[in-house]
């Protein structure tokens, strides 16, 4: 039993089974939408909450994401960090109509929509394996950090 109860502590330290519930209000920020006319403008550190998909037993996440630019003038790199133990390296996309970001994570097969809040939070849609219904919908928020 205290093998198991050591083992628990351990695993939840390192990040490999997150805990934590994040609330509404922590997912859906009140500031206005802005388009994002240059992917510039977003480039930087962010701290990241999260929700996985209903149909997930993964459950709420916390990390950090980090944007730089990519092959063109309207790509980027999104690298997240959730935990100490997983790193996700994504592509991204300026949707130049909507103003909104396009990143796809090609190892976990993940894809989704960003958009740019007035504060300089990014809150984003997500989707797994190109699944249609809302139980296959996840959210993230990527709030704006110095360093």
């Amino acid at each position: 039993m205290i093998r198991l109860l050591t083992l628990s502590l351990v695993l939840g330290l390192v990040g490999c089974t997150p805990s934590i519930k994040h609330t509404s209000a922590d997912l859906n920020p009140k500031t206005k939408p802005v388009k994002i006319k240059d992917v510039t403008e977003i480039f930087g550190n962010y701290s990241m909450i999260g929700r996985n998909p209903t149909d997930s037993d993964m459950g709420d996440y916390s990390g950090k994401v980090v944007i730089k630019k990519g092959l063109s003038d309207s790509s980027v790199v999104v690298e997240q960090s959730i935990g100490l133990s997983e790193k996700c390296i994504g592509a991204g996309q300026l949707n130049p109509k909507d103003g909104q970001l396009y990143v796809r994570f090609f190892t976990h097969m993940v894809e989704g929509t960003w958009t740019l809040l007035e504060d300089g939070t990014l809150k984003g849609t997500f989707n797994l394996n190109g699944r249609l219904g809302s139980q296959y919908d996840g959210i993230e928020v990527w709030s704006p950090i110095s360093l």
